[in-house]
């Protein structure tokens, strides 16, 4: 078996430091990754060591409707949110995720394609789905 490392990985870890995410070791970050940040947060994304991502992923730390008058309006506005997305160590994002503002995700998680997650997940979880569920608990040693 060969592996090679594709240089694109390399550059898309790199833009995202400079865009000011903490992004840790060896992460994998897959073409095609879509992120929704906000100019308000310091760090939009804090994600940990050995985390990969699947292709075509979504990671929203700002939704609103941006200068629409739901944004202000007192019965629409408590939806809008603007918060970081947390990702600990050894955690796999399957393709087309969508994580949500101010989610975050525990250590040695895994979160299958196309999962919608939109609250926090625990460590040593694995789920999927549309709200994303757990549906077992990683014994690890």
């Amino acid at each position: 078996m060969f592996l090679i490392k594709c240089p694109f990985v390399d550059l898309r870890i790199r833009l995202w430091r400079v865009l000011g995410n903490i992004v840790g070791e060896d992460v994998h970050v897959n073409y095609n990754i879509t992120l929704m940040m906000s100019d308000k947060l310091k760090h939009n994304l804090i994600i940990g060591d050995r985390v990969a991502f699947g292709p075509h992923s979504t990671l929203i730390t700002s939704s609103s409707p941006n200068d629409s008058k739901l944004a202000t309006n007192i019965n629409t506005e408590k939806y809008c949110k603007i918060a970081p997305i947390k990702i600990g160590d050894d955690t796999w994002i399957g393709a087309n995720c969508v994580i949500h503002p101010g989610v975050t995700i525990g250590k040695n998680c895994i979160i299958g394609a196309m999962s919608n997650v939109t609250k926090d997940v625990p460590d040593n979880s694995m789920g999927w789905g549309n709200p994303f569920q757990i549906v077992k608990r990683l014994h690890l040693e």
